[in-house]
């Protein structure tokens, strides 16, 4: 018999290996601090360390190859067994501390959602499952709040900032205001572009996790494969946001989110099985 899957395309497009390899060089959590301009500086990278950038290029087309070098592997989530966990504040120097004892930890709480996102996200596809997106939205947007409100921390922590930003019972902020409004001002920029793709699927995807997810309105949740297709090859551009967030701070970027922007093409088929 026949049935519908959701099947990635076998590999990136040489043009977005390119890609992907560039905001891995340049804006990834590895421990490099050079400053790469464009693709001849990382090709020259390469190829002082006898490897032909052509080569990698070929291989990070397939999912299942990682960025050398540059790719850090590493997650957010950490477990401890029989240690004390402190971390540095930036901004006053001091520790203060994270855990005592046996237990779990998380990096950055925004890290770890983008991760839980990407998570869900698998399983829609895996399972043709409109449930687990919905739920892999829900938790990408969440991830982004959680960035805004991290940087809103970090500069409100700052005393030379006489500003505060708040969101609190007495002085609620939607994150749409946040990134409108907060961001330009803690990133001292002109903040997102709102012309670019990532803003208009994230308003898209805003509605539909309000609609969908949040407060449901829909007694009887239905979508054909063909609109669910369209959506999940647009999940990217939350991570796409993400990213741009941190560029605005000039802040490394976690590998989750970098694929994330480089999900494989996902096409519906009609495929035999055998029941």
């Amino acid at each position: 018999m026949e049935e519908y899957q959701f099947i990635y395309k076998d590999k990136l497009s040489k043009n977005d290996s390119r890609k992907m390899i560039a905001s891995f060089a340049k804006h990834g959590n590895h421990d490099y601090n050079f400053k790469f301009s464009n693709d001849d500086d990382i090709r020259g990278f390469f190829s002082k360390n006898n490897i032909s950038y052509d080569e990698v290029v070929e291989r990070c087309k397939l999912p299942e190859n990682n960025v050398l070098k540059f790719e850090n592997l590493i997650g957010s989530t950490f477990q401890t067994h029989g240690v004390s966990v402190e971390k540095v504040d930036f901004i006053s120097g001091k520790s203060k501390p994270i855990i005592q004892g046996d237990g779990t930890f998380s990096e950055a709480a925004y890290w770890t959602q983008m991760e839980k996102a990407k998570e869900s996200f698998d399983r829609s596809v895996m399972q043709k499952s409109y449930h687990d997106f919905l739920n892999s939205i829900v938790l990408a947007i969440s991830s982004i709040e959680a960035y805004v409100n991290y940087r809103a921390q970090l500069w409100n922590d700052n005393s030379a900032n006489a500003v505060k930003f708040v969101d609190n019972k007495s002085n609620k902020t939607s994150l749409e205001e946040k990134l409108s409004n907060w961001i330009p001002k803690m990133s001292n920029s002109s903040g997102l572009d709102k012309s670019h793709a990532s803003w208009c699927v994230y308003k898209e995807f805003t509605k539909l996790r309000d609609d969908m997810a949040i407060h449901i309105k829909d007694p009887n949740p239905s979508i054909t494969y063909k609109e669910f297709v369209k959506k999940l090859n647009k999940f990217k551009y939350l991570a796409n946001m993400l990213y741009r967030l941190h560029l605005l701070f000039n802040e490394k970027v976690p590998r989750v989110i970098i694929r994330g922007m480089y999900i494989r093409v996902i096409e519906l088929k009609l495929v035999s099985v055998n029941r």
